[in-house]
């Protein structure tokens, strides 16, 4: 009985009345501080003072929904190259040979009937997903050409659209609707914020190492050559900016110089004192930015829980501050960097950060003891106290990055799940840096397609007292996450993000599951073997979104098929370079 109300409420999004939920908030929260004098009990005190933070953090946080909702994605944030349209209109009609218009259009009408979407609301939608735009907007260019296409799509599909405009139906336009928030509470934060110390001290005891590049965290874990072989500990006051790995095995806080021992592997090199370390060989890409120079500080446990407050509140600088657990060591940068030791680079989903891929990074790290492992964390699409969401570009511009910072100019790339659309941006703008690529659940893959939209931002979760219910719950308060609403409805324009066939690398591995909910896999698999794509898949019959983390069988296949394609990756970057 009391399913359907609650269903109804979480469809709403925190639309109206933000001003007056602030000052309830603040007012309540000035009650419970003041209700504290006036109770005797210790018991009572600490429950109403937690209380009243509680409410002062309810009302930042719904100053800045409000903030953050006001800001809407306007045609010079998603302008497209009239060429590229071109080339994307071009690869929508090809589509034809997978789905039906009638599917397509329904399900991004929010699933109303074919035959109830007129000519005007298809050309609503098109001058939406084009040009961001009303059509009483567009420019008389524009129009005509959308105009155009809408004809071009009737012919494809072989359809009319009835003339006219049906006003009781709408698309789903989540860039330009209120941010679909829910707020949790202060107490689920700092659960989440343990659960991610805890992730941190396991990533450290494999080996791991902590770094900052442009605001955002990544873990190194060196080669198992370098780590074992680098034995003897360097001089007090090494820490200079001098490139020197990390050991785990003299209590993970001693610098190590490269030993000349290790002629044939990847040695480490100084860089000189107050500078940053030069490269011995050189290497493309977009040069070293000022943020790339700045080696870590030491944090004291002091500084640990300011910045831990400072976090609380929404500090910008508490996101952008070096906060790392080795930081009184020089950043480890490779000599001699070839195809066949350039690094594994992984980009996490949304979720809970690293936790619950653990188990497939310690695989990872076993599967490759040769070659170093680099993890980057995506702290606004993980539930953690952070003040601000990156684009896709950024994360994409700050991988390269990471890369030349530590002597890099390739890396073999696996990402899973929101990963993926970081992947898509280094294909699209530093394929020059891609050896191999790994994609699982690709959600960067038929974007277009209205699932992934539906049924992660729009759909309301099943009220089922199962696992099945409770992973769609999980997944609804991940969706409904203040930065991961402003990551996908915000920051997400979705020709850029969406990763087209003929875009992929090669080599390339997909791996998708059939029950996925959020990747239409069916698709994307018939797409492939149409157009008899060269790329590898590997398809699980049973598996949804994510379900590889849950079958170690399954991710044992998974590693074998990466070795695969990173060998691979490094024998065809090696002939390129020897051409």
């Amino acid at each position: 009985m009391l399913l359907g109300p609650v269903r109804r409420l979480l469809q709403r999004p925190l639309d109206a009345g933000v001003g007056g939920e602030v000052a309830a908030a603040v007012v309540a929260g000035a009650a419970g501080v003041l209700s504290i004098y006036g109770c005797s009990s210790a018991w009572t005190q600490g429950l109403l003072g937690w209380l009243a933070v509680e409410a002062v953090f309810y009302g930042v946080q719904c100053w800045r929904y409000r903030q953050t909702s006001n800001i809407l994605i306007t045609e010079a944030d998603a302008a497209i190259d009239p060429d590229f349209q071109g080339v994307v209109e071009r690869r929508m009609l090809e589509l034809g040979c997978i789905f039906g218009i009638q599917d397509f259009l329904s399900g991004w009408f929010h699933g109303v009937p074919f035959d109830q979407i007129w000519r005007g609301n298809v050309l609503d939608f098109i001058a939406y997903g084009f040009y961001c735009k009303r059509v009483e907007d567009l420019t008389p260019e524009q129009l005509e050409r959308s105009e155009v296409y809408m004809e071009e799509i009737e012919r494809k599909f072989g359809v009319s659209f009835p003339p006219g405009r049906n006003t009781s139906i709408s698309f789903m336009a989540h860039l330009w609707e209120p941010l679909r928030w829910i707020h949790k509470p202060l107490a689920v934060f700092l659960g989440a914020e343990a659960m991610c110390v805890a992730t941190d001290a396991l990533l450290y005891a494999q080996g791991f190492r902590s770094y900052r590049q442009q605001g955002m965290r990544y873990w190194v874990l060196q080669p198992l050559v370098v780590r074992k072989g680098l034995a003897a500990p360097a001089p007090s006051g090494s820490g200079n900016g001098s490139g020197a790995a990390s050991s785990r095995s003299s209590g993970g806080g001693t610098s190590y110089s490269g030993s000349p021992a290790l002629s044939g592997s990847p040695l480490l090199s100084p860089g000189g004192t107050g500078s940053p370390p030069e490269l011995s060989s050189p290497r493309t890409g977009p040069p070293l930015t000022k943020g790339m120079a700045r080696r870590p500080v030491a944090a004291s446990p002091v500084a640990r829980v300011a910045h831990l407050l400072r976090r609380l509140v929404g500090s910008r600088k508490a996101d952008l501050e070096v906060w790392d657990s080795v930081s009184s060591l020089p950043i480890p940068r490779l000599n001699n960097a070839t195809p066949d030791n350039c690094p594994i680079f992984f980009i996490h989903g949304v979720g809970f950060g690293l936790t619950p891929y653990l188990h497939f990074v310690a695989e990872l790290t076993r599967a490759f003891p040769t070659r170093p492992i680099i993890l980057l964390e995506a702290r606004h699409v993980s539930v953690c106290l952070s003040w601000r969401a990156f684009s896709t570009d950024a994360m994409a511009d700050t991988a390269v990055e990471i890369l030349q910072r530590h002597g890099f100019s390739q890396a073999a790339f696996v990402g899973h799940s929101y990963g993926t659309f970081v992947l898509s941006r280094v294909i699209q703008q530093h394929r020059h840096t891609v050896q191999s690529m790994v994609l699982m659940d690709p959600v960067c893959m038929l974007t277009i397609y209205p699932q992934l939209l539906q049924n992660f931002v729009y759909k309301p979760p099943r009220m089922k007292f199962n696992v099945i219910g409770l992973v769609d719950s999980l997944r609804f308060v991940f969706s409904r996450d203040l930065l991961v609403a402003e990551s996908f409805c915000r920051k997400f324009v979705w020709h850029r993000e969406c990763l087209w066939p003929e875009e992929l690398p090669e080599p390339c591995l997909l791996v998708l599951a059939a029950e996925d909910d959020l990747v239409p896999s069916k698709l994307l698999r018939q797409l492939l073997q149409s157009i008899n794509h060269p790329c590898e898949v590997m398809y699980h019959p049973t598996l949804g979104h994510g379900g590889f983390l849950l079958s170690h069988k399954w991710r044992r296949q998974i590693l074998s098929q990466i070795k695969v394609m990173v060998a691979s990756g490094a024998e065809m970057s090696t002939k390129r370079e020897s051409h």
